[in-house]
Parts: C-alpha cells; structure tokens; sequence
C-alpha cells in the first residue's frame, strides 16, 4: 500500500495467473482523502463459468450504463442490444473537463461552492 496524489497515479494492472486476477488500482479512502496504490488479487480456483460470466457481464454493464446516462439523447437501439466483448475495448470511461470538475467539488462545503462560482464567473465576464 502506498498514498499516491491523485486517482491517475500509481500503477494500474490487470494481470491473470491461472485461476487468479491480480490487480493493482488506486482507490480514494474517502474519509482519509486519501488516494491509495493496492494491490487485490481475485482467487477465482473452483468458481463455475457461469458465475464468472456473470461477474464480467456486471462489470460489463456497469460500464455500458454510465455512457447510455452519460449520452446526449436516447439512444432507441439501445433497448436488447447485444455487444460482442470480444470486439470491444472496454476501457476507462472518458469524461468531460466539466464532468471531472462537477464531481470533484461534490463534497464541498456551500460556502466554498459559491466562492468558486463567483470567482469563475469574473474569469468569464459575468
């Protein structure tokens, strides 16, 4: 375990070893504010595959979730899509700068909310 400045470091992998996905990731203790460098590792020895599709099809969707609320309209041909997995790169969702900030200031306190908001609207001119 090492503390780290932000989410975006700190080593990231995703590295399989027989039955065991070793994965090192950072994460934020939220009471701490604290960014951390892990490493977990997910012994799957003696799961059926039925539940390890499971699994990779929750994270799956996870992923494909946050872009369908993320998207500027509904998408009609959404409803009983099938994705092929194997051609697709289901990497690291991408936000917007103003997405990324919005989430940032979420815990601020209102009082500092409002300073900010001042200060960016005299950046801007209004």
């Amino acid at each position: 375990m090492r503390y780290v400045k932000n989410s975006s470091d700190g080593e990231k992998a995703r590295i399989v070893q027989g039955n065991t996905v070793l994965c090192k990731h950072t994460t934020l203790h939220k009471a701490s504010g604290k960014y951390l460098n892990l490493t977990t590792s997910f012994d799957f020895e003696g799961v059926n595959q039925d539940r390890i599709l499971k699994l990779a099809a929750e994270t799956l969707l996870i992923r494909w979730r946050t872009a369908f609320k993320d998207a500027d309209t509904i998408d009609e041909g959404a409803d009983n899509q099938v994705i092929e997995v194997k051609s697709q790169k289901f990497g690291k969702i991408r936000f917007t700068k103003a997405q990324k900030a919005a989430k940032a200031f979420e815990d601020m306190p209102v009082e500092e909310k409002k300073a900010l908001l001042a200060k960016l609207m005299a950046e801007i001119g209004e």
